[in-house]
């Protein structure tokens, strides 16, 4: 059984509006917000303070490489912000768009952004210009990378996108799983956030993605993260799940008081931070407690076994100019799997004669056999 229970250190409460996505560096909270960016203290979770509100409805926020800038979605716009100083925070540069965008992955100066019918950007960071773009010809709603491979979340299931040439990304597999609303990958698996769960999906061969199996869940997931082998899931509640067996996890411990809405999740060695996107209760949690679950308790709900989905081969993109605004024509996801080899006939063996006197034995013919991966 898990030997810690879920202990309240503190919340935040917003006075107006409604937080959305957070990140978390040293010791502030980045915080996206319908009134605009929060940059929160959260050095004694116990005692959370606002530091500065940079103005603007924000929906999500980026850590970069660079510990002094971040990169938020503001409606359609992304937009670069010099935090070096929390209590001032400046806009360095902003690219505009047309249609939803969510930061992504940073991947050295640049970065790549689900953008929902445009498909995926390549943003260069350095001059926040658009260097590349992927069009699938689906509403992308998420990614994450693992090596040379990004897995994008689509409103029709999971594509895994080659990037070994960032500028030049192109899709190689499609595993229709239903709406991809958030990826989130660890160690050989993708965690893709359904609207009715969490589906876990082998990706040892990047080339023939496996669904393993589904995590059933009453709401939307809206964030995953993971702590060592415990993975944290925001769907309204919170869950938290042991990973010790990755192709069947367990579920830990729930969080689900009244007034919560968990949107976004970070686990921090501090506390593990909580963004509530509710009109009433707290803002921001921090929480403590089952991050140091021994044992795992019996799941609540068991996991659900699915048959793999047959990986959809796509045909390589045509990957959009540097500079150019537009994400190139849409892939559409092949159809059907690979045909199995040809079978090879092997030789029949000659009749033996039957005994005189007793019916002719047929000689035995056995059908040829068979057949026989940042």
């Amino acid at each position: 059984m898990c030997s810690a229970q879920w202990t309240p250190l503190g919340s935040f409460p917003f006075t107006s509006g409604l937080g959305i996505g957070m990140e978390v560096d040293g010791p502030y909270a980045y915080v996206g917000h319908t009134s605009g960016l929060k940059i929160m203290d959260i050095s004694n979770p116990s005692s959370m303070s606002s530091v500065s509100t940079l103005p603007g409805s924000v929906n999500d926020v980026m850590l970069t490489e660079d510990p002094d800038v971040i990169v938020l979605t503001k409606t359609y716009d992304l937009v670069k912000v010099n935090v070096s100083d929390a209590t001032l925070p400046v806009v360095l540069a902003t690219y505009t768009q047309s249609s939803y965008a969510k930061p992504g992955y940073v991947i050295g100066s640049y970065m790549l952004v689900a953008a929902g019918g445009q498909g995926m950007l390549v943003i260069d960071l350095t001059t926040m210009t658009l260097a590349a773009s992927l069009s699938t010809g689906f509403h992308v709603m998420s990614l994450d990378v693992l090596g040379s491979y990004a897995y994008v979340g689509e409103l029709s299931g999971l594509r895994v996108v080659d990037i070994s040439n960032i500028l030049a990304p192109s899709a190689v597999a499609f595993l229709p799983i239903g709406s991809g609303l958030v990826v989130k990958v660890h160690q050989k698996f993708a965690w893709v956030g359904l609207s009715n769960g969490v589906h876990i999906v082998e990706i040892s061969n990047p080339l023939v993605p496996t669904a393993v199996t589904i995590l059933p869940l009453a709401e939307p997931t809206r964030a995953i993260e993971f702590d060592g082998d415990r993975a944290f899931v925001a769907a309204d509640d919170v869950f938290v799940y042991d990973n010790l067996v990755p192709t069947a996890p367990v579920l830990c411990s729930t969080y689900a008081p009244p007034l919560l809405r968990a949107i976004d999740i970070v686990v921090t060695p501090a506390a593990v931070f909580v963004s509530n996107q509710q009109w009433t209760g707290p803002g921001i949690l921090a929480l403590s407690g089952p991050a140091f679950c021994d044992t795992p308790a019996p799941p609540t709900v068991a996991p659900t076994p699915v048959p793999p989905p047959t990986p959809v081969p796509t045909p390589a993109p045509t990957p959009v100019p540097m500079g150019s605004p537009t994400a190139p024509g849409g892939l559409s996801p092949a159809g059907g799997g690979n045909p199995s080899p040809p079978t090879t006939p092997q030789p029949t063996p000659a009749p033996t004669p039957a005994p005189t006197g007793s019916p002719t034995a047929p000689g035995g013919l056995s059908p040829a056999g068979g057949r026989g991966p940042l």
